[in-house]
């Protein structure tokens, strides 16, 4: 209060106080697909401003602890609890709580990528894997096809040594097809064995076994006929008709499920394994067929027409209008319509002359019916190339 005064210095203490971690770092934060149970993801550290804090490490529960089953702490490491794939699943989420030495804690949210690698092909396909005999070389036999979980992958595929190699060389692989390499016979050989490895682009591959089957090659038959007398022949590779018949075609064989054929001039249907042909001229028929695996082959087989002139007059006109032979016929005189037919009676007196005779007389002469008895024709066919004569009987 006297306006005396004193001075002194004091030295102010700073406590250091435990203080909240303020982050958590992982060490990684992803992994490759199938790694194994217990392989480390990651390390744990944590931010901290007190200095030589030692910390803590859980998962827990709270907004993106989705997947926290998957994965286990174990000290300071995050581990795999289980093999990931990256197909199934590429993304987890998992929520870490740090503690410090003080008791105080941070947590934080962290997303793990699982990274794609690439795996080996689980299977090879080939369409088909089979053939006819007599093949072409260079003949497909099957597509080739890998199966992968990885997506959008390409694979290349190579016939390889090993066990069921043994008929690789009767075999090649083209732009991802198998195809023949060599003509085969069913009599040979029917099953061949091939070892086919597909290699993916990251070089991974896979070998598998088959087995490629040899069909037999069908059949293909055709009937005939005789002149004198009109029968038919049995079935044969080599059919003969007369102008103006048909000859049944037969295909024979296994697995067929379909059949086309061509030309289809003169046949009743081009679909079926036998249909009847009638050609008007000497004409070879092709069949193509496909079995069950989609193979096909062709054959062919010429049907021969004699122009043998085999028409069948009839002998019997019976005029009285009960429907039989009441006009005149000749069997297959269709097939040479340039004909000429003519009737005459015991004396030689032309009583009946037509060009193209259509069936159609009935024994009226002059308006009048013809008196029962025999009378004779003459008929000429293709301005006379071919002739025949005989008698016919006229019954009232």
């Amino acid at each position: 209060a006297g306006g005396l005064s004193f001075e002194n210095s004091f030295s102010i203490s700073i406590n250091d106080v435990n203080e909240v971690p303020t982050a958590i770092s992982l060490s990684a934060t992803s992994i490759n697909e199938n790694s194994t149970i217990g392989t480390v993801l990651a390390n744990l550290s944590s931010s901290d401003v007190d200095a030589g804090d030692s910390h803590s490490y859980t998962l827990i529960s709270g907004t993106g602890d989705t997947n926290n089953s998957s994965f286990e702490i174990v000290a300071n490491q995050i581990k795999v609890k289980e093999s990931f794939n990256f197909e199934n699943k590429s993304s987890y989420s998992i929520r870490v709580r740090t503690t410090d030495a003080g008791a105080l804690s941070y947590e934080n949210t962290f997303t793990i990528t699982v990274n794609d690698v690439n795996e080996v092909p689980t299977s090879i396909a080939v369409t088909k894997l089979n053939l006819y005999e007599d093949n072409n070389v260079d003949e497909l036999i099957g597509l080739l096809s890998s199966t992968d979980v990885d997506a959008g992958d390409a694979h290349t595929y190579t016939l390889v040594s090993g066990t069921g190699s043994t008929d690789n060389g009767a075999f090649k692989i083209l732009n991802g097809q198998l195809r023949a390499a060599q003509v085969l016979k069913y009599d040979s050989k029917s099953t061949y064995t091939v070892r086919i490895r597909t290699t993916d682009k990251g070089g991974l591959s896979l070998e598998q076994i088959f087995s490629v089957t040899l069909s037999q090659r069908p059949v293909l038959t055709g009937t005939g006929n005789e002149t004198y007398p009109n029968t038919r022949i049995s079935a044969s590779a080599n059919p003969s008709i007369s102008m103006g018949y048909s000859s049944d075609l037969y295909v024979s064989g296994a697995d067929i499920v379909s059949y086309n054929w061509f030309p289809s001039t003169g046949l009743n249907s081009s679909t079926i394994s036998n249909p009847i042909a009638s050609p008007k001229t000497t004409t070879t028929y092709t069949v193509e067929v496909t079995n069950r695996f989609g193979s096909k082959t062709r054959i062919a087989i010429t049907v021969t027409v004699r122009e043998d002139y085999n028409i069948t007059p009839s002998n019997i006109l019976s005029p009285n209008g009960d429907g039989e032979n009441d006009v005149w016929t000749i069997e297959n005189l269709s097939a040479y319509p340039n004909n000429k037919v003519m009737i005459i009676d015991r004396s030689g007196k032309l009583i009946y002359s037509k060009t193209n005779y259509t069936n159609d007389w009935n024994g009226i002469f002059n308006g009048n019916a013809l008196p029962e008895g025999t009378y004779y024709y003459i008929i000429t066919l293709n301005n006379g190339a071919g002739e025949k004569k005989g008698f016919i009987t006229i019954i009232n």
